[in-house]
């Protein structure tokens, strides 16, 4: 993605050739900079176009304000599961995979979730798989398996309460304030990070811990998609409220595209529906060669 840093007001956006950016016609990619215009393609359709710089640094602007979706990967179907497919041949598949895969393995051989709270390797487990996913190096910083365990089982009756909460079979959770109540107390009730950001950290544990319900955040492909840029919070309460916005919109991409349990095959990262958007996101990204 360009560079965007954020003040009080609007993101200062600086953009850079082959780089992605996005208006409200969609996706697009720089090629070329023209003094005050810039030189585009649009991903989803593959046209050409000139741009006016300051124009679209004041779209760009808007639409972080408004927080509107870019629509590419839930356009149909087809294009939803092409881009899945993209993510699976393209992505990781080594280690991090692996112990992905033993976490999801333990949900789905388990009766509920206390089995898996009662267990020591299981924190050990999903700790390993945090620290596999990029969470305790270039500034990331975990915090230690005790505290982490400490901290899911204090939230032991939350994550009973919403563990059979499936994405594609719940209520609007625009509509149903009690599951939002739950997820807010639990992301900004666990200790999974020492360092300042947590968003990342937070929400890829609680998709351990909930897989079926909830999508796995990082800065690198699930920000960028939604916000058009790598957003950074200046608070808990702030981060919640962006991942609140993500879980309402894979919502309704789940909806929209009527994915259901049948549509996921185990097959590498498609584990669960959730998992499944993210998939599709990495690959449409993957496609693209960002």
């Amino acid at each position: 993605m360009g560079l965007i840093s954020m003040n009080n007001k609007d993101p200062e956006i600086i953009f850079e050739i082959g780089q992605l950016y996005r208006n409200r016609i969609g996706l697009y990619r720089v090629l070329k900079i023209m003094g005050d215009k810039i030189y585009i393609e649009y991903l989803d359709t593959g046209k050409f176009d000139n741009l006016s710089i300051d124009l679209q640094k004041r779209i760009i602007a808007n639409l972080t304000r408004e927080q509107e979706i870019p629509g590419i990967i839930d356009k149909d179907r087809e294009t939803f599961f092409a881009f899945v497919d993209e993510c699976n041949n393209n992505y990781r598949s080594g280690h991090d995979l692996g112990l992905y895969k033993k976490i999801i393995d333990k949900h789905r051989n388990s009766n509920g979730i206390d089995p898996l709270l009662d267990s020591d390797d299981f924190f050990i487990l999903v700790w390993d798989t945090l620290e596999a996913w990029n969470m305790n190096q270039r500034g990331a910083q975990l915090t230690s398996v005790e505290k982490l365990r400490e901290s899911i089982r204090s939230h032991r009756s939350i994550l009973r309460s919403l563990y059979f909460d499936k994405l594609y079979t719940i209520v609007d959770p625009q509509i149903d304030a009690s599951i939002s109540k739950r997820l807010h107390d639990l992301f900004c009730g666990l200790q999974v990070m020492e360092s300042r950001r947590r968003i990342v950290g937070v929400s890829k544990t609680i998709h351990f811990l909930l897989p079926d319900l909830v999508i796995p955040i990082d800065g690198a492909y699930t920000l960028p998609y939604f916000f058009g840029y790598n957003k950074y919070d200046t608070s808990d309460e702030s981060e919640f409220y962006t991942f609140e916005y993500i879980f309402q919109e894979t919502y309704k991409i789940a909806r929209r595209l009527n994915l259901t349990n049948a549509d996921v095959n185990s097959n590498k990262w498609n584990t669960s529906v959730p998992k499944l958007i993210d998939d599709a996101i990495i690959g449409c990204f993957k496609r693209y060669g960002l």
